[in-house]
């Protein structure tokens, strides 16, 4: 049964029409999507455990497959999901090991994931990204800004290091906002070849 508040949320306007806060997509997919570079088609979102970015992409026209990496990570994601009926599949994985094909999405969507890896799990999930990842496809990435100082923080160089290659980066923009105590972050954009 869909409820008032989610009703509303997903069908009575555009999810990037919100204002900042709960039902608000990322800054960087609503950038990434209104850039008119990322190609329609299917969809992958990963640990995102409100359901908003996958609810929103659905809104704009793809088949969503969003996954989360923790357990219970996806309930409210899963609740919000059945309540609009929308276009979206909610997987558990592992981040290095997926179940899908290869090649099998046109846009990737990371809002945390390769931020919380370390080391040969981080360099194993970005060689499952690039085989999730059609040839053609995008990928956009967040991760922390060397602004905000926490461990792992990067500049705008050792982003486009961390990704070219094996992608070709076609953009690192700055996104504000607070998110998990961070104010300052990067967007990557960036294609497979």
């Amino acid at each position: 049964m869909v409820t008032p508040k989610n009703e509303v949320m997903y069908w009575g306007r555009r999810l990037k029409d919100n204002p900042p806060g709960e039902y608000r997509p990322h800054e960087a997919l609503i950038e990434a999507q209104a850039s008119r570079l990322m190609p329609s088609g299917r969809a992958l979102v990963l640990s995102n455990d409100d359901g908003i970015d996958a609810l929103f992409l659905a809104q704009e026209g793809y088949s969503v497959a969003l996954v989360g990496f923790f357990p219970g990570e996806l309930e409210i994601a899963r609740q919000r999901i059945a309540e609009t009926d929308a276009k979206v599949q909610v997987f558990s994985a592992e981040p290095t090991k997926m179940p899908f094909h290869e090649g099998e999405f046109d846009v990737v969507f990371d809002p945390r994931t390769y931020s919380s890896l370390e080391g040969r799990e981080r360099e194993l999930f970005l060689k499952e990204i690039f085989r999730l990842t059609r040839p053609g496809g995008f990928v956009v990435v967040v991760v922390p800004s060397y602004r905000d100082s926490p461990k792992g923080c990067m500049t705008r160089e050792t982003a486009i290091n961390a990704f070219q290659p094996p992608f070709e980066v076609l953009g690192v923009t700055d996104v504000g906002g607070v998110d998990e105590g961070l104010r300052y972050r990067w967007s990557i954009i960036m294609r497979r070849p």
